[in-house]
């Protein structure tokens, strides 16, 4: 147990607290992100749950972002199937943000590390909209073709973002 007025000065007081508008999910697509976290957690169920929580860097248009996205792995879990595609993913992750058949001994080890994740939402029974990572692939993946454009005239060389190598 924490008492919160050894946390936050003078205790917590809900009416010092101006409400902020409601969290919005990034648009669907492919984004390169940065690992920013990656916990070992127990379910309810007694399951062992991966959480990554991504940082959206720029969508596949260029377009930069700075928000989050989450994900979660079983990688333990009384249902069998749910254990073999949580251990399918996590291991699709360590491949693509790490190296192929990394084998991994600390979740620390993804931290820092870039991927391209792709968002898709889909609604649940009651109707709430939740946005999953449903797709991993290595930083440094093809970008889907481009038509080609023509070059500005004095074109100057960009800098390499943190994920070129």
């Amino acid at each position: 147990m924490a008492l919160l007025n050894t946390i936050i000065e003078g205790g917590f007081n809900p009416d010092n607290i101006d409400d902020a508008q409601s969290f919005d999910n990034a648009p669907d697509g492919v984004y390169m992100a940065e690992i920013e976290k990656a916990d070992i957690n127990t379910g309810d169920d007694g399951s062992t749950i991966l959480e990554i929580q991504y940082r959206l860097l720029q969508n596949d248009a260029g377009v930069e972002f700075n928000q989050c996205a989450w994900e979660k792995f079983a990688l333990a879990h009384p249902n069998a199937d749910r254990q073999k595609w949580g251990q399918i993913f996590f291991k699709r992750l360590v491949d693509n943000a790490i190296a192929p058949n990394h084998p991994i001994q600390d979740t620390d080890e993804l931290i820092g590390k870039f991927a391209k994740i792709t968002l898709k939402s889909k609604p649940s029974k009651e109707g709430k909209i939740f946005q999953n990572v449903s797709d991993v692939k290595s930083a440094n993946a093809a970008a889907a073709p481009v038509q080609a454009v023509a070059a500005p005239v004095a074109a100057t060389p960009a800098s390499k973002k943190p994920w070129e190598k």
